[in-house]
């Protein structure tokens, strides 16, 4: 809280006040539960005009001997749900709400998610985030798949494809599907070769990306 209020991602930024909690459960082999709760204000005895909501899951890994009875098993991987809420503009207070769920299945990884965005009108001066209607006006929502697959290791380096595709549903507007694919090479030492090949509103628009990040490792 202060004149020169620091968010979280080390940006300075106007006079603020923030309340944040969080609370974890571990289990072995990096099992976690998570809940996460932050509000934003302009000040100490301000309405709460900006706050988020998320809960993260992610289960026990499977044991050594459970991966080699089992190498080919589809298991949950993570799961994440949040909300959030931005009520800056009384007359259109922007609902966020993004929910993931993923799976391995022995070199193959997969991830879902969903994005649904919504405008609401507070009407109210002070603009507390927690007055309704939640989702008023629809904006627009999202569905995304990702596959990646990676080779295991290997003597020359190790490969990864990754394919991901997207359809976004718009209020008033034409939807918009995207499409990518992704190829990187780790040649051992050498870093990371990859070639991006992904349109932002398939099929009319195509961008080529190929890059090279350079490491050397004693």
């Amino acid at each position: 809280m202060g004149g020169r209020f620091t968010d979280r991602s080390g940006a300075i930024t106007n006079t603020g006040f923030r309340l944040a909690a969080r609370g974890e459960r571990f289990w072995p082999r990096s099992g976690l539960l998570r809940f996460q709760c932050s509000l934003r204000s302009s000040g100490l005895e301000e309405e709460f005009d900006r706050g988020t909501f998320s809960i993260y899951y992610r289960p026990s890994a499977p044991t050594a001997a459970e991966r080699r009875e089992n190498a080919s098993l589809l298991r949950f991987s993570r799961a994440s749900l949040s909300f959030s809420r931005d009520s800056r503009n009384t007359d259109k207070t922007a609902d966020t709400l993004n929910a993931l769920s993923a799976f391995n299945m022995g070199p193959f990884n997969t991830a879902f998610t969903f994005t649904l965005n919504s405008n609401s009108k507070l009407g109210n001066e002070e603009g507390s985030m927690f007055q309704y209607p939640l989702f008023e006006t629809f904006d627009s929502f999202k569905a995304g798949g990702e596959l990646i697959w990676r080779t295991p290791n290997l003597q020359l380096g190790n490969i990864e494809l990754r394919t991901r595709a997207g359809y976004t549903i718009r209020a008033e507007k034409d939807p918009i599907l995207d499409f990518s694919v992704n190829c990187s090479f780790r040649p051992g030492r050498w870093g990371r070769v990859s070639l991006r090949i992904a349109s932002t509103d398939f099929p009319e628009k195509w961008n080529y990306t190929l890059s090279w990040r350079f490491e050397t490792r004693q």
